[in-house]
């Protein structure tokens, strides 16, 4: 029983596993960590930026390249098949102010009357006569229309 006392008080007293004199849980040099790794010393940031995106990106259709296989490039919105449509862009002025423009687009006449696709025919169109009282041709197969002279 004395032995077990003994123990308890050496316990109790600090002498068998007591703490190094940083008893603030830091493990000793008055409360100072020190590095134990092998970069000691060095002051750096590691590099948390993301990893580049390599991924290839879509390619997008090139309206501009000259190889449209007889359609025509419609302003960059559209394709027409200048066979049996316009590309139109109406504008609710005159050419010298063309006012509000709608977005371009590929319109089937109704009715060329004989004449070729051309200005005549858009200017004498049923649909399009009203919307398009001076016709510009910019003789790629893309037209102008506007509303006023």
């Amino acid at each position: 029983m004395r032995l077990a006392l003994i123990a308890a008080v050496a316990l109790v007293g600090g002498c068998v596993g007591s703490m190094p004199s940083g008893s603030d849980g830091t493990g000793g040099n008055g409360g100072g960590v020190q590095d134990s790794t092998a970069d000691a010393g060095v002051e750096g940031v590691a590099d948390l930026a993301p990893p580049a995106d390599l991924h290839p990106r879509p390619v997008l259709p090139d309206l501009v390249s000259s190889d449209l296989a007889g359609f025509v490039d419609c302003f960059g919105v559209a394709v027409c098949d200048p066979t049996t449509t316009f590309c139109i862009r109406l504008n609710s002025g005159s050419a010298s102010n063309a006012g509000t423009t709608q977005t371009p687009a590929c319109y089937e006449p109704v009715d060329c009357m004989g004449a070729n696709m051309n200005c005549d025919c858009i200017t004498q169109d049923p649909v399009l006569a009203s919307s398009c009282l001076n016709c510009v041709d910019h003789m790629d197969g893309t037209y102008d229309c506007y509303a006023q002279q």
